[in-house]
């Protein structure tokens, strides 16, 4: 059968996930792949290659997911460029799949963002683990352009904590923010409940 086609012939719904770094960095991605692949969704990591096979591992038990990488980016001057393919490269699937839904889980998948919530009028959510780090050199000045484009091209914004919520928020007072920990996948802890539905929808 096909990942995109229920039993019934019915299309799968789709959501992509985008990362400027191996999708098994983040392991919370696990989890709501999970979550998502029990109501039949399809799931697609977009991201950049990790040593090994460490991708494979980490979603090797999550049904109706494929993983696309292209090589780990290089350093020096090379970096921008490889990140304008990565970018044009996640616009080019998107366009073939046309997901219901794209998640960027790093600043780096801004520009992705902005053109499914921009051109394609699609449902964006951008999922910032860790806040770039305060600077004034030119790296930290195109982060911080990045960060806001993402918040700009999200439909809602999900950051760790109640803490950093609240200062999200603050930088940001126009954003729809949404608290929810980085944790251990609930399928690995005894005696979890499952998931309780949200009061109100969040795509």
């Amino acid at each position: 059968m096909s990942r995109n086609v229920k039993g019934g012939g019915e299309r799968m719904r789709k959501v992509v996930y985008v990362q400027y770094t191996a999708p098994s960095a983040y392991t919370i991605l696990r989890s709501g792949a999970k979550v998502l692949a029990k109501r039949d969704w399809s799931i697609w990591f977009f991201g950049v290659a990790s040593r090994g096979n460490a991708n494979e591992i980490v979603f090797d038990a999550v049904p109706h997911t494929e993983i696309r990488t292209l090589s780990k980016p290089p350093s020096g001057s090379l970096w921008r460029l490889h990140f304008a393919l990565f970018t044009i490269w996640c616009v080019g699937y998107l366009l073939r799949l046309r997901p219901e839904v794209v998640y960027g889980s790093n600043i780096y998948s801004a520009p992705v963002l902005w053109f499914f919530r921009r051109v394609l009028r699609g449902r964006t959510i951008y999922h910032e683990h860790d806040p770039p780090e305060p600077s004034v050199d030119d790296a930290s000045v195109f982060k911080r352009r990045l960060r806001s484009m993402a918040v700009a091209s999200a439909r809602i914004c999900i950051v760790p904590g109640e803490e950093r919520a609240a200062e999200f928020k603050a930088r940001y007072p126009t954003a729809d923010v949404y608290s929810a920990w980085n944790t251990v996948d609930a399928d690995d802890i005894e005696g979890v409940p499952e998931p309780v539905e949200p009061e109100r929808p969040i795509v």
